[in-house]
């Protein structure tokens, strides 16, 4: 397993160092301040409504709203770190001189798959964390599940990961980015056709949507997270984030977590099998 950590340490000092990473960075700084600002504009009389207070109503609804712009980011910034894991190190021909004896190329890829889950993780955790803070200092209010929920949103940014590093095994930078990028819109189209049809009460939407979460577990993962920040709640608290333009609160439990590691170790075995039979 040393070669795995050698290559975790290279890929580590190599993601931090990235301008994309950097930019980030800068627009993530953007996002909080704009965010803070934001929330601080938030005036609403502390009224009820069927014993349910108002204002905690409309800080549910804005923190959703910062969740989904937390798992974007991190969306985002899994892919542009597994976008030319493989593929793009062998173009440049910095692979060639990596897989030699004695690192196998499963170590390779387990090196440069933790890493980026490292990044991303850590990434995630302190922006989710930074948008409960602002959310409580300026509307008061703090999901009473908010650990669980960013480890739900946390788990959904690995396997973002997981599914980029399998198709840089066979698509080139670009290629890659856009295709994971266009799975991440089919997961959140799935999740609003689940809204609609629970709007609608239309049994074969709800079906068409639950296939769509196997298939895109991180949206799954996602929408389990948004359950999370309402569970306990009641009236219009639990209702604020159960619809919303991004993706509808779900309760995933146990269910959601088993599906999502059956999943990550499939499509890893999947990646490990590929990558021992390609030609360098």
């Amino acid at each position: 397993m040393r070669g795995t950590w050698v290559v975790f340490g290279y890929a580590l000092r190599e993601s931090l160092r990235r301008r994309v990473f950097h930019a980030g960075l800068v627009l993530t700084v953007i996002f909080l301040s704009l965010y803070t600002l934001g929330c601080s504009f938030v005036h609403i009389p502390k009224a009820t409504y069927a014993g349910q207070k108002v204002d905690i109503y409309a800080a549910a609804i804005i923190l959703g709203l910062a969740v989904f712009a937390v798992y974007f980011f991190g969306v985002s910034l899994a892919i542009f770190l597994t976008i030319s894991a493989v593929r793009g190190d062998a173009e440049q021909g910095v692979l060639q001189s990596l897989i030699a004896r004695p690192l196998a190329r499963w170590q390779f890829l387990l090196g440069r798959l933790l890493a980026a889950i490292a990044v991303a993780v850590v990434y995630v955790t302190v922006v989710f964390t930074a948008s409960i803070a602002i959310t409580n200092l300026t509307l008061g209010w703090t999901p009473r599940h908010a650990f669980l929920a960013g480890l739900e949103l946390s788990a959904a940014i690995a396997v973002v990961a997981v599914v980029s590093m399998l198709s840089s095994v066979y698509l080139s930078g670009v290629a890659n980015g856009i295709g994971v990028f266009m799975l991440f819109g089919a997961g959140l189209f799935g999740g609003l056709l689940g809204e609609i049809g629970s709007a609608v009460s239309s049994h074969k939407l709800e079906q068409t949507a639950t296939v769509i979460r196997y298939v895109t577990p991180f949206e799954w993962l996602y929408q389990s997270s948004l359950g999370r920040l309402v569970q306990g709640e009641s009236g219009f608290t639990k209702s604020a984030l159960r619809l919303g333009p991004f993706g509808g609160s779900i309760s995933g439990g146990t269910t959601a977590w088993l599906w999502s590691v059956a999943y990550v170790l499939v499509v890893a075995g999947v990646t490990v099998l590929t990558f021992s039979r390609r030609d360098l």
